[in-house]
């Protein structure tokens, strides 16, 4: 990122705020991410709330982002993937009739 200050020409980096600039960069924004909330009622058994937060933290699929965050798949092997599957579930449809 590059701004003219009096002329001249300075480099920042995306995340640098800078105040004695006429431009300023700011970080980029997050995703804002929420709070699993479980609300417990009065003599319910921890067991029970666990598994509640068990399986609302399975249908955010948290776990499943993480791992697909973990490495870059190309769009090309993604939809190459996609067709392999969409080719082997068509072939186990056609199996059964």
């Amino acid at each position: 990122m590059c701004s003219k200050v009096d002329g001249t020409t300075q480099r920042f980096p995306r995340d640098h705020l800078d105040y004695s600039s006429r431009v300023l960069y700011l970080r980029p924004r997050k995703k804002k991410t929420t709070m699993l909330i479980i609300p417990v009622k009065e003599g319910e058994s921890i067991d029970k709330a666990l598994k509640k937060f068990k399986k609302k933290f399975e249908r955010t699929q948290t776990m499943r982002q993480l791992r697909k965050r973990q490495s870059f798949t190309k769009p090309s092997v993604s939809r190459r993937k996609e067709m392999i599957r969409a080719a082997y579930k068509l072939g186990m449809q056609t199996e059964q009739e």
